[in-house]
């Protein structure tokens, strides 16, 4: 600020009833007690007619009040519904686990481990009777079903996906990096639109997209430099280093080509391009799970801008121009793209329920 560095410290609680897990402290019981005494010894009533994901009723509902929520988006009625209702609805029932999660070993095994009531050798002879059919499916709480339908879905999920993610160096891939692109106006070279190359910034992971100038300085080649050194005293001065460091081609003044290192053309200029649908997109990089954490290896390179794989496989829903490159309709606010060949994806036509249903629909 000014200049100087400026070093700000911040207050964080710990403890007291802002924080979960304490709903049965005396703490808690006072306030209720006090909101009761504010209101003529009954607790009031609090309406929230644009509930949305449900945070003010649920606090209410904490506090000892009676809460009413209310929004006309079904989504987060159904949110609403699973947060503030069914928890209390079917607290202390259980039902049999469906027949899907009884055949998935790996479920079965962390259920029986997360009852706490079994060994691990005496867990995997109890899964292999309930696999034969030897004892009836075991019943579990509302949030052992949670978790068999959410595993369900993500299963289904990575059937109906995986196509996209293919492993590399047996390694699932997990994000595909995007950036859109422009052409020069002074030597004609495509400008990936970044506004920052930094592709992870942590304390123990510190990885940065390099960027240079092809051999005829039609564009730019991409790398990953990993392990990227941490340079600067105080915070003030690791936090600008890093700043010089992972610049890109973009800034509040406009844009700069990496190949003639000249200004090329300002914001106005670009968004003039992208109502001319003049503005295309390359891949940067491409991120696969590790054991311990992400890796991010370069993109192949490639004469085009399209991900190595079919192009009606790789675009997908994503809006296209007619020619051919991705359309920008908001240019210069998103430097970095995640390809999801599955943009608006909800549920495909080939997504099949299981045939046991639900043991709570109808409760």
């Amino acid at each position: 600020m000014g200049g100087k560095t400026v070093e700000v410290v911040k207050e964080r609680t710990e403890g007291g009833v802002l924080h979960w897990g304490n709903e049965n402290s005396p703490d808690m019981d006072w306030f209720r007690d006090e909101i009761k005494k504010a209101y003529g010894g009954r607790a009031p009533r609090v309406l929230d007619p644009f509930a949305g994901g449900g945070a003010i009723p649920l606090e209410a509902m904490r506090l000892g009040c009676e809460a009413t929520a209310i929004d006309i988006n079904p989504v987060a009625w159904f949110i609403l519904k699973c947060t503030l209702e069914y928890p209390q609805k079917l607290a202390g029932q259980v039902r049999p686990l469906p027949k899907f999660a009884l055949e998935s070993e790996e479920f079965m095994e962390a259920y029986l481990k997360g009852t706490g009531k079994l060994s691990k050798t005496q867990a995997a002879k109890e899964l292999v009777k309930y696999q034969r059919g030897l004892f009836p499916p075991p019943e579990a709480d509302l949030a052992w079903h949670v978790r068999a339908w959410g595993w369900w879905v993500l299963q289904q999920a990575r059937k109906d996906l995986e196509r996209f993610y293919p492993t590399i160096d047996g390694k699932p891939t997990v994000a595909y990096l995007w950036a859109r692109t422009v052409t020069c106006k002074n030597c004609r070279a495509t400008i990936p639109l970044l506004k920052t190359r930094w592709l992870c910034r942590k304390d123990n992971k510190r990885i940065l997209l390099t960027m240079e100038p092809n051999a005829d300085k039609t564009g730019v080649v991409f790398g990953v430099q990993n392990d990227v050194p941490v340079i600067g005293g105080n915070a003030g001065q690791r936090r600008e280093a890093d700043k010089r460091a992972g610049s890109g081609t973009m800034s509040r003044a406009g844009v700069t080509c990496p190949c003639c290192n000249s200004p090329s053309m300002t914001m106005e200029d670009l968004r003039l391009e992208g109502r001319a649908e003049r503005l295309c997109s390359i891949m940067t990089a491409v991120a696969s799970m590790g054991r311990t954490a992400r890796s991010t290896a370069p993109r192949p390179p490639r004469k085009s801008g399209w991900c190595p794989m079919p192009k009606a496989n790789c675009i997908g829903s994503i809006p296209m121009s007619r020619s051919g490159c991705r359309m920008s309709q908001s240019p210069g606010r998103m430097h970095w793209v995640f390809a999801s060949p599955f943009t608006g994806w909800i549920a495909g036509e080939n997504c099949s329920h299981p045939a046991s249903s639900s043991p709570w629909e109808h409760s």
